[in-house]
């Protein structure tokens, strides 16, 4: 339930209002697929736990890459 649940939240809410804001399409394609990349940052503080700070850092970084790539493809 919860990819599906994000992506409409992220998607199917989100481009929707954007748009009648008056906000064009590759604003619309860019900034939900960011929203959700760092909605998921905060596994920053899962990552300290078990990492030191800079490993922590770059994984949480990586996922934020890979979760707005694969959010835009």
């Amino acid at each position: 339930a919860g990819p599906v649940t994000e992506e409409l939240v992220y998607r199917a809410c989100m481009c929707p209002v954007l748009k009648a804001a008056g906000y064009g399409n590759a604003f619309c394609c860019v900034v939900p697929p960011l929203c959700f990349g760092f909605a998921h940052v905060h596994h920053l503080l899962k990552h300290l736990r078990t990492m030191r700070a800079a490993d922590a850092l770059l994984a949480t970084l990586l996922q934020l890459a890979y979760t707005d790539r694969k959010s835009v493809v």
